[in-house]
Order: structure tokens, then sequence, then C-alpha cells
């Protein structure tokens, strides 16, 4: 699913409920930003690292989001060695392994995966809960859910769909239908 969907709070009751593992292609960002420092510094300037030389992610996305040219450069950066990393995890796991990853069609990680589940949420419900997590305006939260693809088309393209409009116990209903 896209940003916003609620993919964490599924990959959540997945690993707490039924013992998969999460691959977070978020937390993988981190360390693929370290692979990557210098084609980043080159193509969006130094003023996206702090003092230490850390990505400050809220930086970068001003650069790119609402600028699709920026952004599809910071994927061409991006993807080829996040792809590298995440097959690395997927392979290097004994258990099923969940890989929550917003943009897994369009960085092509789906042919990574046996199953594609796509979580689907209202607009309104992403915006919302981008705004209280990211602590940005809702123009913002809604640049960033139209860079990313649309959710017709992941769901037409998943294996599985998860609707996440009501409430947790929704959510663990239909995990639990996916995994029985």
């Amino acid at each position: 699913g896209g940003i916003g969907s609620g993919k964490s709070a599924v990959s959540r009751i997945l690993k707490e409920k039924y013992a998969f593992e999460i691959i977070d292609a978020d937390l993988l960002t981190e360390e693929t930003y370290t692979w990557v420092h210098r084609d980043l510094e080159e193509s969006f300037g130094k003023a996206i690292f702090d003092t230490q030389g850390k990505v400050i992610r809220s930086q970068l996305s001003q650069c790119v989001f609402g600028y699709p040219d920026k952004l599809a450069k910071l994927n061409a950066i991006m993807h080829p060695a996040m792809t590298a990393l995440v097959r690395r995890k997927v392979n290097q796991s004994e258990n099923n392994v969940i890989l929550d990853a917003a943009l897994l069609y369009e960085a092509d990680w789906d042919r990574l995966v046996q199953k594609t589940m796509v979580v689907v949420s209202p607009t309104e419900i992403r915006i919302k809960r981008i705004c209280e997590r990211d602590h940005v305006s809702p123009d913002v939260a809604m640049k960033r859910i139209q860079a990313q693809m649309i959710d017709g088309e992941r769901v037409r393209r998943a294996d599985v769909i998860i609707y996440n409009v009501l409430d947790v116990a929704s959510l663990e209903r239909q995990c639990k239908h996916i995994v029985e």
C-alpha cells in the first residue's frame, strides 16, 4: 500500500500473531543512504545532510516531492541499492517474510516475493495519518500520496487486498483469513 495506508499495522499483526519476519523498506532506506551518500550529495546538495552526514529525510522530501524529474533521479539512485539489500535480506531469512514497502511495484520488488498483498485506505484517512506521524501539512501529505502509484493500480496487481477502513480488529480478522 501507499504511504499512510496502514502497512505497518498489518505487518505488526502478522509478526505478533503469526511469527512472520518483517523486512521494513523504510528502515533499510537509512542503511542505503550511507551506500549512496556521494550520489545523493551530487544530485541534491549538502543541504539534505545533517552535521554528522546523515540524510535529513524532511529536507530530501522537500527537494523531490512535487518535482517528478527529481523524484525519478532519487529513485534511480536508491532503487538499485535497495533492491540488492532487500534481495539479500529475503534470501537470508529462514522464516516467512513480509516485505513492508510502499514502492513495491515501482521498485519492481514484487519480483522478489511469492505473493503481493496491498493495504488500501481512504485518502482522507491517509492524509490524517501522514500529517500526525510526520508533522506535515495536508498539502505536503497529498504531494507524497500523489508521488506514488495510485491504489487502483496496486489493487489490480495484488494477489491479496486488505482494506484498512475500520479498526484493528478488522485488520486482525483480515490477516487471520489470509494466513489460514
